[in-house]
């Protein structure tokens, strides 16, 4: 990420910064100014985020979904866009919640290497084993935690409308 965030800086963001800078006559946040670091992941992440669900969804829907589906007792009216919304209402909660773990990986406190070859091959198959397997074990339990009482009602029984 820190690779994409040096080229969305350069060709990008450098630019924006330096018209609001300009038109608001505040001063120039440069890279390494914590706002900046912040709203620039924001607006990264969010942007990708839309761009992959509406893409990946969209693709899928069109060409995969089993239309029939939409015809089922249970299906309620207007579900697609109803979860389609809730989905989009989602979106900023998530990105301000994986903004403090991108913001570590690209200052470099994170066990990330850029050689694959530098420590082995079995290194490199074992380690992406096992980050899939504990990223699947904290979504399990984040997952679990959102069915507590004091939780599900409000940030999560919305989910199980359409489950």
């Amino acid at each position: 990420m820190d690779v994409v965030m040096q080229y969305v800086d350069e060709y990008f963001f450098d630019s924006v910064y330096l018209t609001v800078s300009a038109l608001t006559g505040t001063p120039y946040l440069d890279r390494t100014n914590l706002i900046r670091v912040f709203c620039s992941l924001f607006v990264f992440i969010m942007s990708y985020i839309v761009i992959f669900y509406l893409g990946t969804a969209g693709f899928e829907y069109h060409y995969i979904y089993d239309k029939d589906n939409l015809k089922h007792p249970k299906f309620l009216k207007d579900q697609v866009r109803m979860e389609i919304t809730t989905s989009l209402k989602a979106f900023p909660t998530i990105t301000l919640l994986t903004i403090p773990w991108i913001y570590m990986e690209i200052n470099g406190y994170t066990q990330l290497y850029e050689d694959p070859f530098k420590y082995g091959i079995g290194y490199l198959a074992a380690s992406s084993v096992m980050f899939i397997l504990f990223t699947d074990f904290l979504i399990y339990w984040i997952h679990r935690l959102l069915h507590h009482p004091l939780v599900y009602v409000r940030f999560h029984k919305l989910h199980h409308k359409w489950v």
